[in-house]
């Protein structure tokens, strides 16, 4: 396996400070002030991304940027506030030879093109509809040359629920839309649901990367 280091988009700051209430009635209402304090978070992110690479880590997971996602706040807004700020933080981490995992719930259909601005090296976990409004061979199409993706397997309704033989048929239907050529890693959507029926699931995926052949 290998083990990520989580670091939060530079959004999730003002927005762990406030709440969701306040946090979407500052974007409303003086965006500008929600701006002045990503500006504050950035320099503090990266001062501990440094100690860290300092101390040999490599692989980073940067998460939280869902709360300045489309699926609550106009495109736009998520261009201003996140993409290049996390952009300078993936960039710093590529600085030090590090490798950078995006992880992005909910839709995001109408940012993939700015996950390329960002510059990370994979993007995940890409979940279907309803949840998401990902179509995963369209994803591919769009950006799968330029980025690795991750996930489109949903945590809720597939993985903790579904029978082998459903789980097998989604398994290699990812695999299918996602696979040529490379780049795609076949997997959940990071929901950190743990039950026994999930683990055991999640083992069924794991055999079928290994064996499968595209």
């Amino acid at each position: 396996g290998l083990v990520w280091l989580f670091v939060p988009s530079v959004i999730r700051f003002p927005f762990s400070f406030f709440g969701p209430q306040k946090f979407y009635l500052m974007i409303a209402e003086d965006i500008k002030l929600v701006e002045e304090l990503v500006k504050i978070a950035m320099p503090r992110i990266k001062k501990y991304i440094r100690e860290c690479c300092k101390r040999g880590i490599k692989y980073f997971r940067i998460g939280g940027a869902e709360h300045c996602g489309p699926g609550v706040v106009h495109p736009k807004i998520f261009r201003r506030l996140v993409v290049p700020y996390d952009k300078q933080l993936v960039n710093f981490i590529h600085n030090y030879n590090g490798f950078v995992l995006y992880h992005i719930h909910n839709k995001v259909r109408e940012i993939l093109d700015d996950f390329l601005e960002i510059g990370a090296d994979i993007v995940s976990p890409l979940e279907a509809p309803p949840g998401g409004d990902v179509v995963l061979k369209e994803v591919k199409k769009r950006i799968g040359d330029k980025v690795c993706l991750m996930g489109n397997l949903d945590d809720l309704e597939i993985i903790a629920q579904a029978s082998k033989e459903e789980i097998e048929e989604k398994a290699i239907s990812c695999i299918k839309d996602a696979a040529e050529g490379g780049g795609y890693i076949l997997s959940g959507t990071e929901a950190g649901i743990y039950r026994p029926k999930w683990v055991e699931n999640f083992l069924i995926i794991s055999e079928i990367s290994k064996k499968y052949r595209y």
